[in-house]
């Protein structure tokens, strides 16, 4: 379980997403499988949530196109309780914790 009133790094952030698994195009996907890839992307995940938190408001809709594994996105949905469209279909996670947006810094 993440504890809010915190700053969010790269560990909060690779902990939260090898929890979660979404189901897209009938299939069910583990981001636990992505580890690799996700590893190598998590500055730039961390970088582009500390910009668009100060754009984004809780349950903004973003369309979110051709971003297969969906990790922003995800990220999007539980940090910055945003509501996230995949190219067309909603974002159905399976597993995740809805959290707060309140004193949450991007570190």
């Amino acid at each position: 379980m993440i504890i809010f009133n915190q700053k969010i790094n790269r560990k909060i952030l690779l902990d939260t997403l090898l929890s979660i698994e979404y189901k897209f195009e009938n299939k069910t996907h583990k981001i636990s499988e992505q580890k690799e890839y996700l590893e190598f992307h998590l500055d730039r995940y961390l970088f582009t949530l500390k910009i668009l938190e100060k754009f984004l408001k809780p349950g903004m809709k973003i369309l979110d196109l051709g971003a297969f594994p969906f990790h922003l996105g995800i990220l999007l949905k539980i940090f910055l309780d945003c509501d996230i469209v995949l190219n067309g279909l909603p974002l159905n996670l399976t597993s995740y914790e809805k959290t707060s947006r309140e004193n949450i810094i991007f570190d």
